[in-house]
């Protein structure tokens, strides 16, 4: 499963050295975008992806990750507590590191909606969520005995980290491979933190 998670990541930077995946990324974020650069929809739908992509901000990422462990400390799931915090520093600093080392623009063809300052791949925003609301998102899951309250825990962390990557696409600060990559490299990476330092089955 983590291997499988990593491959997009690892196809899509192959791709970005080949220079094979930027005709596609362009298409895709023109076909967002009208004909003076701006994004198509009405003006809520801005504004909507605006608050969408504020979730994966770092400092909305920074306080969830604080409200998460300091819940886990009181509850007694200091494990728990550990994972949450190794995966999301961990998940910084990887991030940071690929940017750095790939170091690829951000689209220039397009507006941007919103202020970004460090490179495009992989996508900070989608990475970061995907780490981190999986992470937190399985542990609670785990906890639950109903299979439906699993299901849809798992399915509203799925739910947010989908729209968070989707709105840095339509605000024009992302490659569409960024946001792929991104999601890819923080699955993998939350699936390595919940497989090795996550709570052990208990046993008979």
């Amino acid at each position: 499963m983590i291997g499988l998670a990593a491959l997009p990541f690892v196809l899509m930077a192959v791709s970005l050295g080949a220079g094979t995946i930027g005709a596609l990324d362009r298409s895709i974020l023109l076909a967002l975008r009208d004909g003076e650069g701006n994004p198509i929809g009405p003006w809520w739908l801005i504004v909507a992806a605006r608050d969408a992509t504020a979730l994966g901000s770092i400092t909305v990422l920074v306080f969830m990750a604080l409200a998460a462990i300091a819940y886990c400390i009181a509850d007694g799931a200091r494990r728990d507590a550990g994972v949450i915090a190794i995966a999301f520093i961990g998940g910084v600093v990887l991030n940071t590191g690929l940017k750095h080392i790939i170091a690829r623009a951000r689209p220039e063809l397009v507006n941007h909606e919103v202020m970004v300052y460090t490179p495009s791949f992989p996508s900070a925003h989608a990475m970061l969520t995907a780490t981190l609301f999986l992470v937190i998102g399985a542990l609670a899951a785990a906890g639950q005995s109903n299979p439906a309250a699993r299901h849809f825990v798992l399915a509203a962390a799925i739910a947010m980290i989908v729209i968070v990557g989707l709105s840095r696409v339509f605000l024009g600060v992302h490659w569409p491979s960024d946001v792929l990559a991104g999601w890819s490299a923080g699955i993998a990476w939350a699936l390595v933190c919940l497989r090795f330092l996550g709570p052990r089955p208990a046993t008979a």
